[in-house]
């Protein structure tokens, strides 16, 4: 996780996880048929960035996925790789369609292990209703009980 973090571009936070304008970063891990998943979150105005990995910081796929007024499925397209990548595209769906909100999704999983993906996803999921992000009709997607705080603290700069 150390390796993680220290290759990943740093935020300025103020300490509670949080930039000056809205930007809320969340890390965490978890073991996984004894292969250590890497999970990271950047929750910010109006989208949510996920990277998931189990090695050192790579970004080989980008997948993003975002709310369409015409349909109810999700627009979804391949911004870095292949396109072959199905797994970060539908990650991206399905995480864009429960919050109503433009998802872009780094999924850096070995592709040989069904069990391992399936438990990351079930793990990512958990961690998203435990933070409660959420999107409002009207409002950006936000962590509920920061995000309040974080335009406060923009609006007073």
């Amino acid at each position: 996780m150390a390796e993680m973090e220290a290759a990943m571009t740093k935020l300025e936070l103020d300490g509670s996880g949080e930039a000056a304008c809205g930007i809320r970063e969340h890390t965490f891990m978890e073991v996984v048929e004894d292969v250590k998943v890497c999970f990271q979150l950047l929750v910010m105005k109006g989208s949510v960035y996920v990277w998931i990995g189990s090695s050192s910081p790579s970004l080989k796929n980008l997948e993003m996925a975002m709310p369409s007024p015409l349909d109810p499925l999700p627009l979804s397209a391949t911004l870095m790789g292949d396109g072959n990548e199905s797994v970060g595209s539908s990650l991206a769906r399905r995480l864009s369609m429960r919050l109503n909100a433009q998802v872009l999704v780094s999924y850096n999983l070995p592709g040989a292990m069904p069990a391992l993906q399936s438990m990351a996803e079930k793990r990512l999921f958990e961690e998203v209703k435990q933070l409660q992000v959420q999107a409002r009709p009207s409002s950006p997607v936000e962590l509920t009980s920061a995000a309040a705080v974080s335009r406060a603290k923009c609006q007073e700069e």
